[in-house]
């Protein structure tokens, strides 16, 4: 994924482009993201194990739920009550907590009306993405995936390689082709990256963002918290 020039602006000049300008740096993300390169392997990703650091679990260590966070808009199948159990309809796109709050202290803008812009940048979205609320959840570890070739989340990296039927990772055909689709779509809802964490379209120097996991439908959530956006990045 090697970026158009678009893509090498700073920061402080992101946040005065017009909306025009935004959008095409989103579009030159997208088609960017649509292939990805071996170079682009991260092996530093958050993995879901009882011996990674700084995860908030419920109950015995990766046997049970995971605090991770969801960042939403009203009417997208995520309530807004805390304590309330839902079961998730489609695919649930999460990161770590607290994964967002570090970087908000210690990378994100200071002035408010750049910090949405930049979380948006950060987790791949488009600009004015109308998302307003943090949720917290307790979700089952059973209950994630990645969106790569090799979806489990017990490592720290994503593979370009589709696992051997039999494996240790069985994976069907259709999540192969959802995920070429989700990569290839021209205006996606959030870019798809397929290396397991967000494409960061923010940052001059780097494309990648924190890591991310995906709910899958059919699983049994409970929501810890719910938090307006800019209160979320003051914690």
């Amino acid at each position: 994924m090697i970026l158009a020039s678009l893509l090498l602006l700073g920061a402080a000049e992101v946040q005065a482009e017009d909306r025009e300008g935004l959008e095409q740096r989103f579009v030159a993300a997208v088609r960017d993201a649509a292939v990805a390169e071996p170079f682009e392997v991260v092996r530093e990703l958050k993995a879901i194990n009882p011996y990674e650091s700084g995860l908030v679990w419920r109950g015995r260590p990766g046997k049970s739920s995971l605090r991770m966070l969801a960042w939403v808009k009203e009417g997208e199948g995520v309530p807004l009550t805390v304590g309330e159990t839902f079961v998730v309809e489609d695919p649930l796109v999460l990161t770590v907590v607290p994964e967002l709050v570090v970087f908000c202290r210690t990378r994100g803008p200071r002035r408010e009306r750049q910090r949405t812009l930049r979380l948006e940048q950060l987790l791949g979205l488009p600009p004015d993405a109308g998302k307003q609320r943090m949720v917290e959840l307790w979700v089952p570890v059973e209950e994630l995936f990645r969106r790569c070739l090799d979806p489990e989340v017990t490592d720290h990296e994503c593979s370009l390689v589709t696992p051997r039927a039999g494996g240790r990772i069985a994976i069907d055909a259709q999540h192969s082709a959802e995920l070429l689709a989700l990569r290839r779509q021209n205006q996606p809802e959030r870019i798809t990256t397929s290396l397991g964490y967000t494409y960061d379209w923010g940052n001059p120097r780097s494309e990648v963002g924190l890591s991310e996991f995906v709910a899958q439908p059919g699983a049994q959530v409970e929501v810890h918290s719910v938090t307006p956006t800019l209160e979320y990045c003051l914690r």
